[in-house]
């Protein structure tokens, strides 16, 4: 495995919810800002004298702009009637790219350094080898960005040796990272604020709940709210008023290196409701992804025009997300 990138789970701890008057509450996130986590899997792949053979396959579930780095010790054999042996040790430094929407699964940054394995502590030295203890000594380098659609490979010379004639390459491969189910079962604690705010009304807060899921799994929460609009042919003419419905799931997908990703998808509708129960429906159907730390506010906006002749224009519904995990 790749030591420092692997999830780290903490304990659920219930988590206080923001007000209105909150001074922390954040604007909405650009959209796409955080990207999302990749799982990355690397098989070693050597040939040598014992033919095309597999120094094992390696993973870990990284995040946009956070570095991975994996560590190989290998002992090249050469094709030669001694046999000759070359220690080495390959090191792989990957830092993933923030991916598109509807783009490839991942981009990455690889930088690969070779060198020649730390002798081993000894009493005595052939002439002209480095003391025991002594820095390995850099055999090559070379470095590569490129991008992968899910499940797609990319095959990486990492070092070729002039002693040897050895190969050795990574196997790249990439997907979306995802919560193991055979991982232990953490809860995550997750505090929602939905605040409302329309041209010419007091912004106000229409939902504010603590909710409780476990990782990999999802949990819903419902909004709902309505407010009385003026007449549309002035005080003789019968009251309308504004239905509000938001429909809440949300996901947290897993932890990576101490951030949570986390989808919140939204789907639901306003609509001006007369007294004929005619409706103007504006449909809502909205998702983000975040990349937060524990306690780290998030939030987005939906924008709904709406129009003169409903008697409001402007809504705009705050989503505010907080989470301890």
């Amino acid at each position: 495995m790749i030591p420092p990138c692997l999830p780290t789970f903490l304990s659920a701890v219930l988590l206080c919810a923001a007000t209105a008057a909150d001074p922390a509450l954040v604007p909405p996130a650009a959209e796409g800002a955080d990207g999302t986590a990749v799982r990355v899997l690397i098989e070693t792949m050597v040939i040598d004298r014992r033919g095309t053979w597999s120094a094992g396959t390696d993973q870990a579930d990284l995040v946009p702009g956070a570095a991975g780095v994996l560590t190989k010790s290998i002992t090249l054999e050469a094709r030669d009637g001694r046999r000759t042996k070359e220690p080495i040790e390959v090191t792989a430094r990957l830092v993933p790219g923030v991916a598109e929407p509807g783009g490839p699964a991942c981009s990455l940054a690889l930088s690969i350094e070779t060198r020649a394995a730390a002798a081993k502590p000894g009493k005595t030295h052939a002439a002209g080898a480095a003391p025991a203890g002594a820095a390995a000594r850099p055999l090559g380098s070379v470095s590569s960005t490129f991008a992968l659609a899910d499940g797609e490979e990319r095959l990486v010379d990492a070092y070729v040796s002039p002693k040897t004639g050895s190969k050795v390459a990574f196997r790249v491969r990439c997907g979306e990272a995802r919560h193991d189910e055979d991982d232990r079962h953490e809860m995550v604690s997750i505090d929602l604020e939905v605040e409302r705010r329309v041209e010419g009304e007091a912004p106000s807060i229409i939902g504010d709940q603590r909710l409780v899921a476990l990782l990999g799994r999802e949990v819903s929460a419902t909004v709902s709210d309505h407010t009385t609009l003026a007449a549309a042919g002035g005080e003789d003419e019968p009251a309308r008023y504004r239905r509000e419905r938001l429909d809440l799931t949300l996901s947290p997908v897993v932890t990576v290196a101490g951030k949570l990703q986390i989808e919140v998808r939204v789907d639901g509708e306003v609509a001006t409701v007369g007294a004929t129960g005619a409706a103007a429906s504006h449909p809502i159907r909205k998702t983000e992804v975040f990349l937060v730390g524990p306690l780290e506010p998030r939030s987005f906006e939906i924008v709904l025009p709406g129009s003169a002749a409903e008697g409001w224009t402007d809504l705009h519904f705050l989503v505010q997300i907080r989470a301890r995990f």
